[in-house]
C-alpha cells in the first residue's frame, strides 16, 4: 500500500519532539557456518516509519530460521515494511488509536504486522514460499525510543540490555530446545514443527501459530548496550556472561581506538560489527551446536565513560 505523510491529517502526527540520539552505534554478526541447512536472518533498518523522524527510531530484528532459509529471508524483508504500514493506517484512521498507551499502541501495531507477514507465508508471499508449516519461526523484534525499548519475541531468541553493571533480560528465560521437553508455545511449536513441518499436509492446514509477546521497557540513565541474538549464543553463554564479555572488550584501550573519531550517524563503526563477531566467535569457542546472529547495540559513548 502507498502511503504518503503529507497524507497524514496534521493532529494525528504524533508530536514528540525533535529526533534525540537514541543510541551511540550498532554491529551485526551473522555466522552459519555450524549447521548450514539452518539460514537464519538478522534486520538493522534506519528511519524505517514516518515516526522516525521525530522519534530517531530504527528497527532491529533476529530471525532463526528454524525451518530454512525463506520464511527467515521474508521475515527480513517484510516484517519492518508491515510494521510501518500498520503505523501508517493507523495515523491515516479516523480514530487513530491512543497512543498515550505505549505498550498497548506498540503491541496492536506490531501484532497486527505479524499477522500480515504470516499470511503472506500462507498463501506464498513475495518471496516464492509456499509451504504454510514454515509460519511460525523464531523472529525477535526491537524498537528503539526514546525513553523505552519496545521488543516483540515469537520463540527462542533473547534480547539482553547491560544495566549499570547488571545484565537484565527483556525476554523470559529459555532451556534449549534439545534438552527441553517443555517451553513457552513457540519453542513447544519450533520442536513439533521440526518433526512434522514436512511429513504431514493435515498438521500444516491446522498448525497454530503463536503471536509474539509484546513488551515496552522503561529506558533507565545506566544503560550501556543492548545485545539480540537468537539461540545458537544463549544456548551455551549465560547473559551475565555475554554482557561480561562486551563489557571486558571494551575496557581494552585499544578496542576504543579503533574509532579514529565519534561516528557521525548510527551506521556503526567498523568496531562494533567487529565486536559482534568475536561474541560470535566465542559461541563457536563455547561448542553451540547452531548458528549465531546476534546485533549489538551500544547506548552509551564509551569515551566519556570512567
Amino acid at each position: 500500500m502507498d502511503m504518503d505523510l503529507n497524507d497524514v491529517p496534521e493532529q494525528a502526527v504524533p508530536m514528540w519532539g525533535e529526533c534525540p540520539q537514541m543510541y551511540l552505534s550498532y554491529g551485526t554478526a551473522t555466522r552459519n557456518d555450524r549447521l548450514p541447512m539452518l539460514k537464519d536472518a538478522v534486520a538493522a533498518v534506519k528511519s524505517f516509519t514516518v515516526l522516525s523522524p521525530p522519534m530517531g527510531l530504527d528497527f532491529f530484528g533476529v530471525f532463526d530460521g528454524i525451518l530454512g532459509a525463506m520464511f527467515s529471508k521474508h521475515m527480513e524483508e517484510r516484517l519492518h515494511v508491515a510494521v510501518a504500514e500498520e503505523i501508517m493506517r493507523d495515523l491515516l484512521a479516523k480514530a487513530p488509536r491512543a497512543q498515550n498507551d505505549v505498550e498497548g499502541w506498540w503491541k496492536t501495531l506490531i501484532v497486527d504486522a505479524f499477522r500480515q507477514v504470516d499470511k503472506e507465508v500462507l498463501i506464498g508471499g513475495g518471496s516464492g514460499i509456499d509451504a504454510p508449516a514454515r509460519v511460525g519461526s523464531g523472529a525477535l523484534v526491537v524498537l528503539v525510543l526514546e525513553d523505552y525499548f519496545v521488543h516483540a519475541n515469537r520463540g527462542a531468541s533473547r534480547a539482553v540490555i547491560y544495566r549499570g553493571y547488571e545484565a537484565v533480560p527483556l525476554t523470559p528465560e529459555h532451556t534449549p530446545t534439545p534438552q527441553n521437553g517443555g517451553g513457552d508455545v513457540a519453542s513447544r511449536l519450533e520442536q513439533i514443527m521440526r518433526r512434522h513441518a514436512f511429513r504431514s499436509s493435515k498438521f500444516r492446514a491446522t498448525v497454530a501459530v503463536p503471536e509474539p509477546k509484546v513488551v515496552a521497557v522503561k529506558r533507565k540513565p545506566g544503560d550501556k548496550f543492548l545485545i539480540l541474538a537468537i539461540p545458537g549464543l544463549w544456548d551455551v553463554v549465560t547473559p551475565g556472561d555475554t554482557c561480561a564479555f562486551i563489557e571486558r572488550r571494551l575496557s581494552v584501550p585499544q578496542t576504543i581506538r579503533q574509532w579514529d573519531k565519534k561516528p557521525t550517524n548510527n551506521s556503526g563503526p567498523p568496531c562494533v560489527k567487529a565486536l559482534a563477531n568475536e561474541l560470535a566467535a566465542h559461541a563457536i569457542s563455547k561448542g553451540t551446536k547452531r548458528n549465531v546472529n546476534i546485533i549489538l547495540i551500544l547506548l552509551k559513548n564509551f569515551w566519556d565513560l570512567p
